[in-house]
C-alpha cells in the first residue's frame, strides 16, 4: 500500500467537519428529541443525551483510529503510531459545539 494512502486515510479521522446546528462533529438530534451518534457514515445508537451518545462516538472514533494505527504501523513513524493510540477524543476539542 502506497504511504500516501496511508497517511490520507490517517489524516482523514482528524480532518474539521463544520456544522451549524451547534452540535458536536458525529452528533444528531432525532425527531424523539434524542441524540444519535455516528461514525463514518454508519449511525451508531440513540441516547437521552447529548453526553451519552457523544461518548459513543468518541469510543467509535478511538477505536477506529487505533486500528488505521495498527494497520499502517509498518509505513508510519513510530511517534505517529504512538500519538495515535494515546488519541482522545474530547468533546471540548469540537468547534462545533456551542455549550
Amino acid at each position: 500500500m502506497p504511504v500516501n494512502q496511508g497517511f490520507f486515510e490517517i489524516i482523514n479521522h482528524f480532518t474539521y467537519k463544520p456544522k451549524d446546528n451547534g452540535l458536536p462533529v458525529g452528533i444528531y438530534k432525532t425527531n424523539n428529541g434524542k441524540f444519535g451518534a455516528k461514525y463514518c457514515g454508519r449511525n451508531l445508537e440513540t441516547y437521552s443525551t447529548l453526553e451519552q451518545a457523544y461518548r459513543k462516538y468518541a469510543e467509535k472514533k478511538e477505536e477506529v483510529i487505533k486500528r488505521v494505527a495498527e494497520q499502517y504501523k509498518s509505513i508510519i513513524p513510530q511517534e505517529l503510531y504512538d500519538a495515535l493510540l494515546r488519541y482522545k477524543v474530547d468533546i471540548k476539542n469540537d468547534r462545533n459545539y456551542k455549550m
